[in-house]
């Protein structure tokens, strides 16, 4: 399967929870929880399953400088999402959600460069991730 599909779909969501919550400040009204959260979080699942067919190869993982990118992103994303069952800092998703939109389509558009893969046992990606979300966490 190609990336492009679930590229368009995580940026098509990450620009429509934007506007949304864009067009709800400016009433100055309060945006509905939960259907920010159902967006993120449906643009996550697709920002994710992009990430890991753009990165996951056969000769290793590319980690390029916009996969990294994309992948920090995807991860302080998915950090405010949990936050925000906790605590109010939905204002910073309007934020976020554009430098998702703007990641995960450098990711798909922009050429990967030169560097070579990492042939490393498949469960690197999920400590570089943790490892992002830790020092998150720490921060």
């Amino acid at each position: 399967m190609h990336p492009l599909l679930p590229s368009l779909a995580a940026a098509s969501l990450y620009a429509g929870a934007t506007f949304y919550q864009g067009l709800r400040l400016s009433q100055r009204s309060t945006p509905d929880k939960r259907l920010l959260a159902l967006l993120g979080v449906l643009a996550l699942l697709f920002h994710g399953a992009s990430l890991f067919l753009q990165m996951s190869q056969t000769s290793g993982l590319s980690l390029d400088f916009f996969n990294a990118a994309s992948l920090i992103a995807y991860a302080v994303i998915a950090l405010t999402l949990l936050a925000c069952s906790r605590i109010p800092v939905e204002n910073l998703l309007l934020l976020l959600f554009p430098l998702g939109c703007l990641t995960v389509l450098l990711a798909q558009f922009m050429p990967s460069g030169t560097l070579q893969s990492i042939n490393e046992a498949p469960g690197i990606l999920a400590h570089i991730l943790l490892s992002i979300m830790a020092y998150g966490m720490l921060t």
